[in-house]
């Protein structure tokens, strides 16, 4: 009897997560400072582009950025500008090496800590396409420092957005993605206890 009780929970959260997953996804809110994380662009006053001001770094490494996923890195030319939602993986170039913000974590021989700053009030929101769901904030600028293997010293990178509205977050991880792997763990549970005493 106790092993089909516990058969049947853990077969309902299992689905429950599911459900839960596809059915209304939800997303971690941003808060505070972070480690290494890609950033979404927010076009916020409509005119269809984001403008990003590099406003100091060090002459002796070049700070650019992978585009959408990409695997092509671009150096920022001062002012650069991205589309509305456009995602940013910040990196830097220290001679042949080329470090990412989101490798930060898997890799301990660099790391950086991610300012935001000058919330950006969501009054002052324009553009045609609605705010993500997960987002109550937006910042305006951002200060990036770099600890990397071959610098004596940290390097921090200032960035700022021009338009009115416009602005930019860390890009969060999936809550629902979290809720499932529990799911599927506690079924993995599950199985293996069942097969002990099998």
């Amino acid at each position: 009897m106790l092993k089909v009780l516990c058969s049947r929970f853990f077969a309902y959260l299992f689905l429950g997560t599911l459900a839960l997953t596809w059915a209304n996804p939800v997303w971690a809110t941003p808060v505070g400072s972070f480690d290494g994380t890609p950033i979404i662009l927010i076009d916020g006053d409509g005119d269809a582009d984001t403008k990003i001001t590099l406003l100091s770094a060090s002459t002796s490494l070049t700070f650019g950025y992978y585009l959408n996923g990409g695997s092509t890195f671009t150096p920022f030319a001062g002012i650069d500008s991205f589309n509305d939602r456009d995602v940013l993986d910040l990196a830097v170039q220290d001679g042949a090496s080329i470090y990412r913000a989101s490798g930060d974590l898997a890799d301990p021989t660099y790391s950086l800590g991610m300012d935001f700053g000058g919330d950006v009030s969501t009054g002052t929101f324009f553009s045609q396409e609605p705010l993500p769901t997960w987002m109550n904030t937006y910042y305006s600028s951002l200060t990036v420092t770099w600890v990397l293997p071959n610098q004596s010293s940290l390097t921090s990178v200032n960035f700022a957005l021009s338009g009115n509205g416009d602005g930019m977050a860390p890009v969060p991880e999936p809550a629902s993605l979290i809720l499932m792997g529990s799911g599927l763990a506690g079924l993995g549970l599950w199985r293996w206890k069942r097969s002990k005493t099998a």
